[in-house]
């Protein structure tokens, strides 16, 4: 794996031809602004979060360490004690801001951590999400995009109005990450840990963990979607490890 930074110097990506695929249609109330409810600590509203759907059940998916400094606590939460202190993750839908979604209870993760120069592979948060208010849920891809595969980054960014697909090409795809360049260069990547990318039939392939810049590049990481489904079907059988 090449070295990754976050918010830092990512490596140039290999430049490869595009396929020629059509752009994903996913609902905008997918994607949503997720605030952290705690059980001792002050409420906090970080990253992105989404939607998924996994065998009849909807969960909330977002990144693990914006439970840390990057999202404004003073240390990171253990992931042992997670599923204790966070009691909700309240999200605001991005599509139609008068909708929310909850979710409750928050699950177990025990190998989760922040992504760094191993991967990124461990770097998420579950939570079960009831009812069936806010959008269906995306589904998580089994097969790593190839590279050379164009994807789409779907957020709502800091700078903008309303969640769009953002495209992006695979640089570089393994077990433990999933690394792509973004089509525009210029975009305000910033707060948007936890947001799905998706492939052309709008499943999620991986979740973006982190961005760098390099000249007019600007190539992200991500937590790969056959990792994240891993760690959510051990999640719902604790006895298991993932």
């Amino acid at each position: 794996m090449k070295r990754l930074l976050f918010a830092a110097v990512f490596p140039a990506a290999i430049c490869l031809p595009v396929f020629a695929q059509s752009e994903p249609k996913p609902d905008p109330n997918v994607v949503t602004l997720p605030t952290f409810i705690f059980d001792q600590r002050h409420a906090i509203t970080a990253g992105v979060a989404f939607l998924v759907e996994e065998q009849g059940q909807r969960y909330m998916v977002t990144a693990y360490h914006v439970l840390g400094p990057a999202g404004g606590l003073k240390t990171r939460i253990a992931p042992r004690d997670v599923p204790h202190e966070v009691k909700a993750i309240v999200g605001l839908c991005l599509g139609d801001t008068n909708t929310v979604v909850v979710g409750a209870p928050v699950l177990p993760v025990p190998d989760a951590r922040s992504f760094d120069q191993a991967g990124g592979e461990g770097d998420v948060t579950f939570a079960v999400v009831p009812g069936s208010g806010g959008a269906q849920g995306l589904k998580l891809s089994d097969k790593l995009p190839k590279v050379g595969e164009r994807v789409w980054l779907f957020l709502r960014l800091v700078d903008r109005d309303r969640p769009t697909l953002y495209p992006a090409t695979v640089s570089e795809a393994a077990a433990t990450y999933v690394q792509y360049t973004m089509e525009e260069p210029s975009l305000n990547l910033r707060a948007s840990s936890g947001a799905p990318v998706l492939n052309k039939d709008g499943a999620v392939v991986a979740m973006h963990l982190g961005y760098g810049k390099k000249s007019d590049e600007l190539s992200c990481i991500a937590a790969p979607a056959a990792a994240i489904r891993q760690r959510l079907l051990a999640a719902k059988q604790p006895d298991k490890k993932p």
